[in-house]
């Protein structure tokens, strides 16, 4: 299965990459909001991670724009905050507008592979473009 990762860091998109990999998924990565949903115009994913502070389109845009057009997709919100907002905050903002879960940044790879083992048991089988 398909993950989405999106993330603007190079280095932490990659960070997560891995994780997803270890987790026995295949990583598709989005440096922004709008390539994310660029890629998901190219075929949709089951998951998708989203940084919530992103160039361009923000984790909050990104989240409404697919759970609009691909609503049961699984969408995992991540958050360390910023200076305007707290990371619960931005997390709680998030679930509100969409995400099924959100997870504070920094993680440890044990309770991320659980998150994802969880998501993926909750994801559909298949979504339609």
């Amino acid at each position: 299965m398909r993950v989405l990762v999106a993330y603007d860091d190079a280095f932490i998109r990659e960070l997560v990459s891995v994780l997803v990999q270890g987790s026995g998924l295949d990583a598709v990565e989005a440096a922004d909001g709008l390539e994310a949903v660029a890629q998901f115009e190219k075929q949709p994913f089951r998951i998708a991670l989203v940084d919530m502070i992103m160039p361009n389109c923000d984790g909050i845009e990104t989240i409404m724009a697919i759970r609009r057009r691909w609503p049961n997709t699984r969408i995992i919100a991540m958050s360390a905050g910023s200076r305007f907002l707290s990371r619960k905050d931005a997390l709680d903002w998030a679930v509100g507008l969409g995400a099924d879960m959100a997870i504070e940044k920094p993680f440890d790879p044990v309770s991320f592979s659980c998150v994802m083992d969880e998501q993926l048991a909750l994801a559909p089988p298949r979504l339609m473009a």
